[in-house]
This record gives structure tokens, C-alpha cells and sequence, in this order.
């Protein structure tokens, strides 16, 4: 029976030693044996893929994280002063330091 183009069985089956390299060759990129610029470029891309698709499911989860641990460190570093407080501060000075950079610049180019 042909396929239509991409076209895939609900699960798709390799031979045994095909299956065995790669689950060797898995293993070895996990310990290091193996680089990544070693990898064919359809592997590479099969594992550029993986990669970034756990990396975008894991992003929130993530950001939730850092945003906690922001939290924890304002705390700690500043005790007495609310996080939003302390976060106003910091934008005010992130604020503040862009525009100075930005009008040294122009007067250094003028």
C-alpha cells in the first residue's frame, strides 16, 4: 500500500540493529563520548527538535522558578522592603542607566 508524502504508521518501527545504534549512540551523546557535530544532519536535526520542543514545554515552568527565586534572593538581600518595591527600584534603575548609555552615545556620535 503507497503512502501519501509524510505520511506515517501510528508507530514507527526501525530494525533491531538499527534501534540498537541509536539507543547506543543516545547514550553515548549522554556521556559525552559522542558530540553533537558528530551527528548526521537528519539526526541533528531529529535532535534540534526534541530539544527545543522540551525546552518550550518546560519554559513555564521555568519562568514560575526564576520569578520565584527573584522573589527569594529580594527578601533575603533586602529584609523589610516589599518585592514590589524592591522590583520598582530596580527597573527606576535599569530606567535610568539605558538613558544615560543611550545619551552618552548620542552625544558621542554628534
Amino acid at each position: 500500500m503507497a503512502r501519501e508524502a509524510g505520511q506515517y504508521p501510528q508507530r514507527i518501527t526501525l530494525s533491531d540493529t538499527a534501534e540498537h545504534y541509536l539507543s547506543r549512540l543516545a547514550d553515548d551523546l549522554t556521556l559525552g563520548n559522542v558530540e553533537l557535530s558528530q551527528l548526521p544532519p537528519a539526526l541533528m536535526a531529529l535532535w534540534t527538535f526534541a530539544f527545543e520542543s522540551g525546552r518550550q514545554s518546560l519554559a513555564p515552568a521555568l519562568e514560575r522558578a526564576e520569578s520565584a527565586a527573584d522573589r527569594y534572593y529580594a527578601r533575603w538581600a533586602n529584609p523589610g522592603v516589599k518585592f514590589q518595591e524592591w522590583q520598582r527600584g530596580q527597573l527606576d534603575q535599569a530606567a535610568a542607566d539605558y538613558w544615560t548609555q543611550f545619551l552618552t552615545e548620542q552625544r558621542n556620535a554628534a
